[in-house]
């Protein structure tokens, strides 16, 4: 078929590549023996080993790097948010208070780790000059 313009470029009409074909699954429903299910005494067995194998956290799959999964950034700000709420106000005295949006920002001599007092609620505006800030230190030493 010769490419005329406005015409579509694949075969199938509207319906695209595969027109009036029916989808490979359908109408195909898996018996229920083929459907696999634990047993109570075969969940208990997993959960006890998964319990034994994680008790050294380097072998958590979520430990990477000689990061504890607990120390993540994410998982931090996430326990902040569901142990403290969502950040309402900015605590730095010099704010303008013109943004709406906080945020919760790690002090800057501090580490990353689950402690309230780590943590300071700011505004984004005064968050990113915080960071700059601390850039700018770090960046002279």
């Amino acid at each position: 078929m010769v490419f005329q313009k406005g015409h579509r470029f694949y075969p199938g009409g509207e319906k695209g590549w595969f027109g009036t074909r029916p989808p490979w699954n359908k109408g195909i429903k898996l018996p229920i023996e083929k459907i696999h299910k634990h047993t109570l005494e075969a969940k208990q067995k997993i959960s006890k080993s998964k319990l034994e194998l994680y008790k050294n956290k380097t072998k958590h799959p979520s430990y990477q790097f000689g990061i504890s999964y607990s120390n993540n950034y994410g998982r931090i700000h996430m326990w902040l948010k569901e142990t403290f709420g969502e950040p309402d106000k900015c605590k730095n005295k010099d704010c303008s208070k013109i943004s709406t949006h906080y945020e919760y920002a790690k002090l800057p001599d501090k580490e990353y780790k689950p402690i309230r007092s780590n943590f300071i609620m700011l505004c984004r505006s005064c968050h990113m000059k915080m960071d700059k800030q601390t850039a700018r230190l770090s960046n002279n030493k």
